[in-house]
C-alpha cells in the first residue's frame, strides 16, 4: 500500500501577497499606497522602480524588499504624472519586490 502524506503549508500574509498579488499594509510606512508597475535592475548596483502616480508634485518613497519581506533599501523622489521612476541603490541581486507610498509635502 502506498501512503501519501500531505503536510499543511502555513500561508503567512507576506507569502499570500507574493503568491496572489495582494497588497499588505507596511508598518511604519505612512502615506497613500502607490501601485508599482515595474521593478528591474538598472546600471550596476541600482534598481529602477516605476510607480503609477496620477498626480504630480507628491513625494514618492519606494522600498526594495527581499523574499522574506525584509526592507533592503529605500529612496524618495518627487512624482510626475502618469508614472514616476525611482532609482534605488542596492548592490545585491536578492531583490524580490518593491512597495511605494505617496505623501503630501
Amino acid at each position: 500500500m502506498i501512503s501519501l502524506s500531505c503536510r499543511p503549508v502555513l500561508l503567512t500574509r507576506p507569502l499570500m501577497a507574493l503568491l496572489f498579488g495582494l497588497s499588505l499594509p507596511q508598518p511604519g510606512f505612512a502615506g497613500d499606497s502607490v501601485k508599482v508597475t515595474s521593478l528591474k535592475p538598472s546600471t550596476a548596483g541600482f534598481y529602477e522602480v516605476t510607480a503609477a502616480t496620477p498626480t504630480a508634485g507628491r513625494t514618492i518613497t519606494c522600498i526594495l524588499r527581499d523574499g522574506a519581506g525584509k526592507a533592503l533599501s529605500r529612496n524618495s523622489w518627487v512624482s510626475v504624472a502618469p508614472e514616476t521612476t525611482v532609482p534605488i541603490r542596492h548592490p545585491d541581486n536578492n531583490v524580490v519586490s518593491a512597495v511605494c507610498s505617496a505623501t503630501e509635502d
